[in-house]
């Protein structure tokens, strides 16, 4: 996913922009909820020398070579009986820079879903143009790319019954280099199998 996304070279900035988060959760729907697990894991992975990570103010050792990763918990925060949802929470601070990071979501060693966060450079044009959401016209800022994963957990499957179209939103909160608070926030459907058009 790395290698597509961030497929646009970039020039060394010697002043990057940084965002810290302190807030990652991800809210399931039209799940079921009673095969929900306690917890899933976020590991958060870089790709290049020149992206930074800190995890509690503990910095990344990006010279350990192609893929280094740090993983925490996201622990179940919320079942929302009427939605058929699930939230899953992470509250341990991160900080990364405009270079982004690769984030994958995973119960026990299946994937739920795969996310990219980064500051994007290419116009609005060119972005539809790679088929991403756009929520940035002209300056440049965070933004984040969502992709749920087949095959699905149990628990995500669709269940007899629940009317409510299955969906996945990610939603962080942190400030920018200037300090500012921002949230970025984005939510995809989740599509199965014998709902694809081939």
């Amino acid at each position: 996913m790395a290698q597509e996304l961030w497929s646009i070279p970039k020039p060394y900035n010697p002043m990057p922009e940084f965002f810290e988060f302190r807030l990652f959760h991800i809210r399931i729907q039209g799940c079921d909820i009673d095969l929900s697990p306690p917890c899933l894991t976020l590991c958060y992975v870089v790709y290049e020398p020149y992206q930074h990570l800190e995890i509690n103010s503990t910095k990344s050792n990006n010279w350990l070579g192609y893929g280094w990763s740090g993983s925490m918990p996201l622990h179940q925060t919320r079942i929302d009986q009427e939605g058929s949802a699930v939230t899953y929470a992470s509250i341990d601070c991160v900080k990364i820079n405009e270079y982004g990071v690769e984030c994958e979501i995973f119960d026990g060693d299946l994937a739920v879903a795969l996310a990219s966060l980064g500051m994007w450079w290419c116009d609005l044009k060119a972005m539809q143009e790679m088929g991403l959401e756009t929520d940035m016209i002209l300056k440049p800022r965070f933004t984040l790319q969502l992709c749920p994963q087949l095959p699905l957990p149990e628990f995500i499957k669709r269940k007899e019954g629940v009317s409510v179209h299955p969906s996945m939103e990610v939603y962080m909160t942190g400030c920018c280099g200037d300090d500012v608070p921002e949230a970025i926030t984005r939510t995809k459907p989740i599509i199965y199998d014998s709902e694809k058009v081939t």
